[in-house]
Formats: C-alpha cells, sequence, structure tokens
C-alpha cells in the first residue's frame, strides 16, 4: 500500500467530523484559557490596563443600548461641547449589544450582562482564529500540523493580549477575519464557495477598520496571481471572490453609513471611498476572469489584469487622491509629539529599536524564524499554491509590522503555520530515524517557536526594567476604583491627559475634553494648550471650554512628556503640588490613583 505524504494529506478534502474535531479543540483550549482568567477573577474586566480603545467600544455599546441612532456614531461626551464624529463600525457594536440583550432576557442583570458580553465576545473570537489556524496548517502539511498550530496557536493569541476577557475593541475581529480569508484562500478552488467566502471575509474585516486594507490588497493579488498561473477552476474562484468583495462590501455600506453620508468620502471608515473602489475591483476581477477575451491565454491573462490594475490605481489615484497619502501626515505636530510619538503600536522596527531594541525579541523574531522555516520547506518539498498563497500573507504582515507594530498581532499568530510545517518535519524525520541530536533539535525548535518565551527573554534584557513600577502606576489610572470618587460628583467636563479619555467615559457621567482617537483634534489640542499653559492662560483654556473638574492620575506616562516640555505649565505645577489660586483640591482623594480638582468659579476665588 502507498504511503500518505503531507502534501497528499494537506490536498485531501476536510471531512465534517474532522472539522468538528478541530471545532472543538479550538473551543476547548480557548475555554481552558479563559477558565484561568476565570480563577483569577477575571482582573482585566475591572483592570483593563490601559485598554482605552475597547472601554470606549463599551461606551459606544452602552449608548447604542440606551437609545442612541445606529447611524449616529457622535462620541457626545467626548472633545468640545457636542463630542465629534468616530470613525468605528458598528458592526462590532452589534455583535456586542446582541449578546447583553440575549443575556438580559434570560434573566441576567444590566452588570452581569455586560460582563457576559465582555467575556463571551473575545471568548468566541479566540476560538474561531484558533480554529482557522488549524485549518490553514492543514492545507500547508497535513494531520502532523495540527497539534504544533494549535499549541503554538494558542500561545500566540495568549501573548498579543487581544482575547483576554473585555478585549472588545476591533483588532482581534480583523486578526479572525483575516486568518478566515486566508484559511479559504489556501483552499482547492474547485468550490466555488471557498473563495466566495474569502471575498466576503474581506470586505466585513475591511468595513470594520481600514488598518487592514493591506491584508485585503494581498488577498485580492493572491486570487488574481492564482487566475494568472491557473486553470479555469482558478478564474472561477476568482471570479467568486471578486463578486462576493463587492456584494459584501455593498451589503456592509448599506448596513453601517446612513444615507445622510452616502456622498460623504472617507479614508478611515466605511464611505463611498471604499465602496467605489471595491466595486470596480472586484467585478473587474471578475469580467477578466470569466471573459474569452482576457481569460483564454496566459498572455491575455497577464494583460487584462494589468490593465484592470493599473485603471484601478488610476481611479483611486485621481477620483480619491486624499486617501492615499499617510493618514497622519496632516496631524497638528502638538499631537504628534506629544501623543503620536507615543503610540507604540504606531512606531516602525527602526523607532521601535531605537527606544528599546529588547522589544524587538517580542514582535519579530518568531514570524522571522517562521519565514526561514517556509524557505527551507519550500526548497526541500516544492512550491505549492497553497504555500505560496501563506507565504505571500505572511511576509505581507511580517513587513506590515515593520512599518507599524501594530502588524505584530497579525504575524505573530499566522506564524504558527510555517513554524508547525517545521516543527511536523522535525517529527516526522526523527519518527523514521530517532537519534538524540535530532530530539535535541526538536526541543529547541519547539522553544524558539514560543512567542512567549521571546517576550520573556526581552523584558529580562531590557535596559528599562527600572521603570516597572511606573508602568504598574499607569495601568492602574484605568482601572475602575479609582474613578469612584470621581463618579460621584455631579455630571460635568473634565479636563485629563487623553489616556485617561476613555476610562473616564466608561466609569463616570461626565465628559471629557482629550482622548487618544485622531478625530478628537479640538478637543486633543486644547487639552495640551491648557496643561502646556502657564496657570492665567490655562485658566482661560479651562473656562472657554466649559471645564468643571481637573484629574489626575500621578503614574501616566503623559504627564512626564507634559512636564518635560512645559517645566512651568500647568501639568508641572500639579505633579508638583503647586495648585493654582482657580483650582481646589478634593482633601477625599488626596494620595489616591486620581486625584480630583475642582475649578472655582471666580467669584469663590
Amino acid at each position: 500500500m502507498t504511503a500518505v505524504t503531507a502534501e497528499s494529506a494537506a490536498r485531501r478534502p476536510l471531512h465534517l467530523s474532522t472539522g468538528l474535531g478541530d471545532l472543538g479543540l479550538a473551543l476547548g483550549i480557548s475555554i481552558f484559557i479563559f477558565a484561568t482568567y476565570a480563577a483569577a477573577g477575571f482582573p482585566t474586566l475591572s483592570s483593563p490596563g490601559g485598554d482605552n480603545d475597547s472601554l470606549l467600544r463599551l461606551v459606544e455599546v452602552r449608548d447604542l443600548l440606551g437609545g442612541q441612532a445606529w447611524f449616529d456614531l457622535h462620541q457626545y461626551r467626548m472633545g468640545p461641547e457636542g463630542g465629534f464624529v468616530m470613525h468605528w463600525s458598528r458592526l462590532i457594536d452589534a455583535p456586542l449589544a446582541g449578546i447583553a440583550l440575549l443575556a438580559s432576557a434570560l434573566g441576567a442583570g444590566v452588570e452581569l450582562s455586560e460582563g457576559i458580553a465582555l467575556t463571551l465576545w473575545p471568548l468566541l473570537l479566540m476560538a474561531g482564529t484558533l480554529f482557522g489556524l488549524i485549518q490553514i496548517a492543514r492545507s500547508l502539511g497535513g494531520d502532523h500540523t495540527v497539534l504544533p498550530t494549535a499549541t503554538l496557536g494558542a500561545g500566540a493569541l495568549y501573548f498579543v493580549g487581544i482575547y483576554r476577557p473585555g478585549s472588545i475593541d476591533h483588532h482581534n475581529a480583523q486578526i479572525a477575519l483575516t486568518v478566515a480569508m486566508l484559511a479559504f484562500l489556501v483552499k482547492s478552488p474547485g468550490k466555488r464557495r471557498f473563495p466566495a467566502l474569502a471575498g466576503v471575509a474581506a470586505a466585513v474585516m475591511l468595513a470594520i477598520g481600514m488598518e487592514t486594507a493591506p491584508y485585503v490588497a494581498v488577498g485580492g493579488a493572491a486570487a488574481a496571481l492564482a487566475f494568472l498561473f491557473g486553470d479555469e477552476r482558478e478564474a472561477r474562484g476568482a471570479a467568486s471572490f471578486g463578486l462576493s468583495f463587492a456584494a459584501a462590501t455593498f451589503a456592509a455600506f448599506l448596513i453601517t453609513v446612513g444615507p445622510a453620508n452616502w456622498s460623504v468620502p472617507e479614508c478611515d471608515a466605511m464611505s463611498n471611498v471604499q465602496l467605489a473602489l471595491a466595486a470596480f475591483g472586484g467585478i473587474g476581477l471578475a469580467l477578466v476572469a470569466l471573459s474569452p477575451a482576457t481569460n483564454s491565454t496566459f498572455g491575455r491573462r497577464l494583460l487584462g489584469l494589468f490593465a484592470l490594475s493599473a485603471t484601478f490605481l488610476a481611479v483611486a489615484r485621481f477620483a480619491f487622491p486624499q486617501c492615499l497619502g499617510d493618514p497622519y501626515a496632516a496631524i497638528d505636530p502638538r499631537l504628534r509629539s506629544l501623543w503620536l510619538d507615543y503610540v507604540a503600536e504606531a512606531q516602525s522596527v527602526i523607532d521601535l529599536a531605537r527606544a528599546d531594541w529588547t522589544k524587538l525579541l517580542a514582535y519579530f523574531v518568531t514570524p522571522a524564524i517562521a519565514l526561514g522555516f517556509l524557505a527551507i520547506h519550500l526548497g526541500r518539498h516544492g512550491v505549492t499554491r497553497a504555500k505560496l498563497i501563506y507565504g505571500g500573507f505572511l511576509l505581507a504582515t511580517f513587513l506590515v509590522s515593520c512599518w507599524q507594530v501594530r502588524g505584530s498581532s497579525f504575524s505573530i499568530p499566522l506564524a504558527t503555520g510555517a513554524l508547525a510545517l517545521g516543527l511536523g518535519g522535525l517529527r516526522e524525520r526523527i519518527a523514521v530515524s530517532p537519534s538524540p541530536a535530532r530530539s535535541v533539535a526538536l526541543v529547541a525548535v519547539w522553544l524558539a517557536s514560543f512567542n512567549l518565551l521571546w517576550s520573556a527573554a526581552g523584558g529580562a534584557l531590557s535596559a528599562r526594567a527600572a521603570v516597572v513600577g511606573m508602568a504598574s502606576s499607569a495601568d492602574e489610572c484605568s482601572a475602575d476604583a479609582g474613578f469612584t470618587e470621581l463618579a460621584s460628583l455631579p455630571a460635568g467636563a473634565v479636563l485629563a491627559v487623553s489616556d485617561l479619555g476613555a476610562p473616564i467615559l466608561a466609569n463616570t457621567p461626565h465628559r471629557v475634553l482629550a482622548g487618544p482617537y485622531h478625530r478628537n483634534v479640538a478637543g486633543n489640542l486644547a487639552m495640551i494648550d491648557a496643561f502646556l499653559a502657564k496657570t492665567d492662560d490655562a485658566e482661560a483654556v479651562v473656562r472657554s471650554q466649559g471645564i468643571d473638574h481637573v484629574a489626575l492620575c500621578r503614574g501616566n506616562a503623559e504627564n512626564r512628556n507634559f512636564t518635560q516640555r512645559s517645566p512651568d505649565g500647568l501639568m508641572a505645577d500639579l505633579m508638583a503640588e503647586r495648585v493654582p489660586s482657580w483650582l481646589a483640591l478634593d482633601p477625599e482623594t488626596r494620595g489616591h490613583t486620581i486625584e480630583i480638582y475642582r475649578v472655582l468659579s471666580p467669584a469663590s476665588r
């Protein structure tokens, strides 16, 4: 009987029982991880560790459940009076609100319903992402890759830190959809539903946030190149991907964009810009793939795709030029120097290396090892369609992470496929010809494949270990318990650094001036003006914005930046306990995590 090779196993169709087994494995691992959180008392629910996006998402869900209109994305309690329009998608608010409503209908109180949504949603996303990673690994190397992928994938998803209870911002959903798109693309195009589902995943993750635009582009390129070098099945697959992508983007546009904004172009959120480009690119790819004039020969396919690409780029260049540049190019220099330059996820690999090279170990080592393993594997076993598509995605996510560190949350989980190939191949060789040297090598490769170990090594080597206490204090600045006194005060407007904006909204009834969001330009600039200004000028800014209270958390890193920039400004005075005459410290908050200063009326000074 002929032995079944890993390559042939990878090409076999996935039976329902196998799929259910993989899903059960992914769900079981995810439940186990969440059980460890439960055993610790779900600490991230009460102390989110500076996860501002999840806190503001929670505020959005509460507003939606409280009656705010579906198409109304204003955040009325952040920024100057009247707020500003957020760029986030209701596609994340909806399932969270749905889970909370269902829990409430089953008898849970408001707080418990909210806690269930905050826990169940990231759990489901973790299980779905891990299941997708296992399916990718099966397509690459067959059954022997499942155990390494499940193990390394669980560690990777735990490391990135955006699947823990309370993590309800959109990044974990985007990773799950990226993995789903890749899992469908690497499968055989014989069944049209796979490329069609890949197109749907691409459209949904783009509608959720524009950060995934590079991965959507890679997905479209993968479908187009498979058509270019493939057969009739690849042509049908490319057409299915393009049509489903265009149709799903149109559906997402109708669901998330109100009629009043259909004609308003936006670069950072779903709008007519994304709709037009998706329709042009998706339908154009389908026409090129299905038309005999452009699909009959390799030369015609190449010419057709070249014409489509050139026309697509021309449309993007001349119809929407404002969306092709650096999204932060026009940001105010003060916001860049006091906020954006300190956002770790927006830094490049060069900036990160200059700031603290030891962090490179956590973000870049395992994807780099994975790329090396994949190159060695391709050299030994040859190139396959699935491995080329997967390799292109892994390389793209790695390059994006070099541009902005946030891309590592995609590259680290995706690296598990190539790492599993390397481990699986080594295990097979040991089974055929065991030796102590190969056993030692297997253990070494296993250890090198765990991103958590590289992260621990980076932490041990970090020259900044001395500021661990400061980081701990900064985490406490967003904990629920610190806002008890502020929450007890009558609703008003609060001046605080941007890192405190979302925690204040989530834990109190107040309005805040600042928050780390690029659309809140006026509010953030007013906050900067107030904290950098000398006493009299700061008072003028505070009164012009209708501020009732100033909140200060001494452990926040932003305080140090303001103090260094303006040693005689308001922030420097507060940090040195030099309280201006127009402020009064609430004595009950002295020495607490959050100190509260009341803005005195001119008559009471």
